[in-house]
């Protein structure tokens, strides 16, 4: 019956799992009381995503031997991944009792405690997985990102450099034949700044960009084809390419979020030259004018032009949590005086049917940032969840009504309505994990106080 059982564990840890299902029934039902099949097979239904009927087959098997550590390390995911972290971190503090050197378990503990949105027992947790496996390089990652969430920037952003260890972007990492910027002078010197993540990022931490060059560098800046107009108009920067374009010659290269680390970045010193990107004065003079000559569903009581974006793209690994349907952004119809421009593209903007409010609709006629900056220049504020229209406008200095998960990405900090990366926004938190509806309402609230005084 072991060597049934290892030759089960063997199918399973290489991604044969019917086979391995097979195994283990088997053995339940020679032995209906195994409870490491038992167990086994709970895991295999984690793998699958089926977390209750993992949670109960794991229970079962605690049930029949209440004192295996691992039973209760691997009966938390599940817990976990259904938003029951209470339950969840009870089994993690259970594994500790029975195993207080386990090998995982502080660390599984400090993620539940980072998604049940208290990152200083996160912390806490991942400090005492590292004191014993200072070798474990997830736990300090997922360190790095509560201590960024918390403003602990001089830790954070030490830490984040490991992400070229720990993390998928280790994949894409570079290599170069000059070194990488540390701090170094920069007088007279020429710095590539190359984008490495989403293009929110790009757009949060192109400031930089213009930071170098008052430090006397010429700068040049590789980043994403939709971005590079955009890009073009930061003031400092040298020369603007794409991913495929060939680097120009330099003495450093950096990649973009490692920026503020090698400028010492604190939420004080954070780069407050605002706006940092330029918008076209054509293009600008442009949507004024559309802006002027079109009707509104209420002429009359028109007092603002507001752009809206409610989801950002599918492959971010947040995605379904960031974004919104349109339609349960309802309280915002009862909102009078408002003018409502869509800045969504991709596919969640065929929802504009549904929407619950009439929106002028010319996305279609945006087709990189550069447009999209020119039309948000023009408009009084702009209502978006976490994605890259919202850096946008927040680095165009608009006024940014930007709603936001229970724990958000690390930029939106923890438990302010405040950004001190844009200061001209102001964030709307759900109160609860998945609760929307208290973050919009907060919203039309506060709409409904200040809309009358809100104007540009």
């Amino acid at each position: 019956m072991a060597d049934a059982l290892q030759e089960g564990i063997r199918l399973q840890q290489t991604g044969h799992l019917k086979e391995a299902e097979g195994i283990y029934k088997k053995i339940l039902k020679d032995n209906p009381k195994d409870f490491d099949a038992i167990h086994l097979l709970g895991t295999l239904a984690y793998q699958v995503g089926k977390y209750e009927l993992a949670i109960n087959l794991i229970n079962q098997a605690i049930h029949l031997n209440p004192h295996n550590a691992n039973f209760y390390n691997n009966c938390g995911p599940s817990l976990r991944c259904q938003g029951r972290y209470t339950e969840a971190i009870a089994c993690y503090k259970k594994t500790l009792e029975l195993s207080p050197k386990h090998p995982e378990a502080y660390y599984n503990l400090g993620k539940t405690y980072a998604e049940a949105g208290e990152p200083e027992k996160a912390i806490e947790a991942y400090d005492r997985q590292l004191g014993m496996y200072p070798e474990h390089l997830s736990a300090r990652w997922n360190r790095c990102l509560a201590n960024l969430l918390l403003g602990n920037f001089v830790e954070g952003w030490r830490d984040y450099e490991i992400r070229w260890e720990a993390t998928p972007a280790s994949l894409s990492k570079r290599k170069f034949s000059i070194p990488q910027w540390k701090g170094e002078s920069l007088a007279g010197k020429k710095l590539f700044i190359y984008a490495e993540q989403g293009l929110g990022d790009t757009i949060q931490f192109i400031r930089y960009a213009s930071l170098a060059a008052e430090r006397g560098a010429y700068v040049y800046v590789q980043c994403q084809k939709e971005l590079v107009r955009l890009i073009e108009l930061v003031p400092g920067i040298q020369k603007v390419i794409t991913e495929n374009q060939e680097m120009p010659v330099s003495d450093f290269q950096i990649p973009m979020m490692s920026l503020p680390f090698a400028f010492k970045t604190q939420i004080e010193t954070i780069p407050q030259k605002f706006p940092y990107i330029s918008v076209d004065t054509e293009e600008a003079m442009h949507w004024q004018t559309r802006l002027q000559n079109s009707p509104s569903h209420d002429q009359s009581s028109t007092k603002m032009n507001v752009g809206i974006v409610w989801a950002g793209g599918p492959k971010h690994p947040n995605d379904t949590q960031r974004s919104l349907h349109i339609k349960q952004l309802a309280p915002l119809a009862e909102i009078e005086g408002v003018r409502w421009i869509s800045l969504q593209k991709g596919e969640p903007s065929g929802q504009i049917l549904d929407a619950p409010f009439p929106i002028l609709d010319w996305t279609s006629e945006l087709h990189d940032f550069k447009n999209t900056a020119a039309l948000i220049s023009e408009l009084d504020a702009v209502i978006a969840v976490d994605t890259s229209v919202a850096h946008l406008a927040g680095a165009l200095n608009k006024p940014v009504w930007l709603l936001l998960t229970y724990v958000p990405d690390f930029r939106w900090l923890m438990r302010r309505d405040d950004s001190p990366w844009y200061p001209n926004t102001r964030l709307f938190r759900q109160k609860s994990h998945r609760d929307w509806n208290s973050a919009i309402q907060d919203l039309a609230s506060y709409l409904l106080r200040n809309a009358n005084t809100s104007r540009k």
